[in-house]
């Protein structure tokens, strides 16, 4: 895996993806940091269902190339705890975060692209989680 902007937070060892999509990651791996470009392509999207059921990812690391999480990416997490989005997220599909953990602290990398505030429509409209804190 390449460095990523979260060089402080240990990188996971392996994921799948396929063109410029994350297709899964290795289910034993509970912080994901995914990385900007694999196998010299820029990584731009998460597939639909990547890592659906996985009940080990605590913490996922989102760089700012990523720009679409598709339907149920996430779903049913249910220990996914802290997410970290970059603001240049422009699609969010349903049930991309469905089913995770009951109180999750989403964190946002920055405001560069103004996309904050739909982020956050986003998790109070969709997420089921019972508390949802932003950062």
């Amino acid at each position: 895996l390449t460095k990523t902007d979260y060089v402080e937070v240990p990188v996971c060892s392996s994921i799948y993806a396929s063109d410029n999509e994350i297709t899964g990651v290795v289910k034993s791996a509970s912080t994901v940091i995914f990385p900007q470009y694999y196998d010299n392509t820029k990584l731009t999207t998460i597939s639909s269902e990547a890592f659906i059921n996985n009940s080990t990812i605590t913490s996922v690391y989102i760089p700012d190339t990523i720009k679409s999480i598709n339907s149920s990416a996430f779903y049913n997490c249910s220990n996914l705890k802290t997410i970290y989005l970059p603001d240049g997220i422009t699609y969010v599909g349903s049930k991309a975060f469905k089913s995770i953990y009951k109180s999750v602290n989403v964190k946002i990398n920055s405001v560069q692209n103004g996309n904050s505030d739909n982020v956050k429509a986003y998790f109070k409209n969709q997420c089921d989680s019972t508390s949802i804190t932003f950062n």
